[in-house]
């Protein structure tokens, strides 16, 4: 979330319309945190639609495969390496994949 409001208001210094939406409800039991962040010289909606983000950047590995559908084609992913290991993966109840991961994926 700190994230999205430095690029929001950064945007706005520079003169963009900018429309920020952010879902944190789960976040304090270990759930995501998501920010969507609309800009340019006229921005009617913070609604994001399915292939249309000019790029996606994700501070967790997994969380980009959740994105990914938003990107549109030749869209940019800047994704930090880091995965963080998910509380029923870390009790036994569920297996991370290896190749979750691979490029194809990303």
């Amino acid at each position: 979330m700190l994230a999205g409001n430095i690029l929001a208001m950064t945007a706005a210094e520079a003169d963009l319309d900018v429309k920020i939406s952010e879902i944190h409800g789960m976040s304090q039991r270990g759930g995501s945190v998501s920010t969507v962040i609309r800009m340019g010289s006229h921005v009617d909606s913070m609604v994001a639609d399915p292939g249309y983000a000019d790029a996606i950047v994700d501070f967790e590995a997994i969380e980009v495969l959740r994105a990914q559908q938003y990107l549109k084609e030749g869209g940019t992913v800047i994704v930090n390496d880091e995965t963080i290991v998910l509380v029923s993966v870390a009790i036994g109840a569920f297996k991370m994949l290896d190749d979750v991961l691979a490029p194809s994926h990303v």
